[in-house]
């Protein structure tokens, strides 16, 4: 598995990748989710994250892309899992 982590410049497009990710991979909550990010500018930047099976991560991409947003974190899901001491 890989969490993937992609910006998008507007709400509305995080929105509509988050719907398209979930419907194509059947993804429950707690497998992806978007946020809209602080911002001091006009509009409202998002993100969306998710885990996915390695093989999928072209498709993941795609549907990203299409939607405008940019991938700007790809890692194997054990290096996100919180690690004992820290917290």
């Amino acid at each position: 598995m890989r969490v993937i982590a992609a910006r998008f410049r507007e709400w509305s497009r995080a929105q509509a990748a988050l719907a398209a990710l979930r419907a194509r991979f059947g993804l429950r909550g707690d497998q992806a989710e978007a946020a809209v990010l602080a911002s001091e500018g006009t509009g409202r930047p998002a993100v969306v994250a998710g885990q996915f099976h390695e093989d999928r991560i072209p498709e993941v991409a795609t549907l990203i892309t299409d939607q405008e947003g940019e991938i700007v974190a790809d890692v194997p899901r054990e290096e996100t899992e919180l690690r004992d001491g820290l917290s």
